[in-house]
């Protein structure tokens, strides 16, 4: 359940990750859009993702032992449609690096990047979680 106050808090949430840089298992596109969603509804799925990958070889492991990026994602949040997401859904993107995850700011889509948060279209959107 959202709190009260869920879009002020993806907001501060997406602010205070604008500038950090990309790290597996600290700041990758799971781990981002999860600070995001537990901002918003108190879960811990950062703690618990956590639990399960601390670099890029342990999360490439993690993914592949649950079937995949989309099926990663679909054991925390349920499962994935298709269509427009709404403003703080986690999203599914075809990005430079293949399969990225991120959330919906209402207008477009921003998810981790290399140097920070990187911001694309919502038409990009292969599948979505709604929150």
């Amino acid at each position: 359940m959202r709190r009260d106050n869920w879009v002020e808090q993806m907001w501060t949430t997406i602010e205070a990750a604008a500038q950090t840089p990309f790290a597996w298992g600290q700041h990758d596109c799971c781990l981002f859009a999860a600070s995001v969603v537990d901002a918003m509804t108190d879960s811990a799925h950062v703690a618990d993702l956590q639990t399960r990958y601390t670099d890029e070889a342990t999360a490439l492991a993690f993914i592949a032992d649950e079937g995949g990026l989309e099926s990663a994602v679909s054991g925390y949040l349920g499962e994935a449609k298709t269509g427009r997401p709404q403003r703080g859904d986690v999203v599914m993107f075809e990005g430079e690096q293949g399969d990225t995850i991120g959330v919906c700011t209402g207008r477009d889509l921003v998810a981790a990047g290399p140097d920070g948060l990187v911001i694309v279209p919502k038409s990009a959107t292969v599948k979505f979680w709604s929150i």
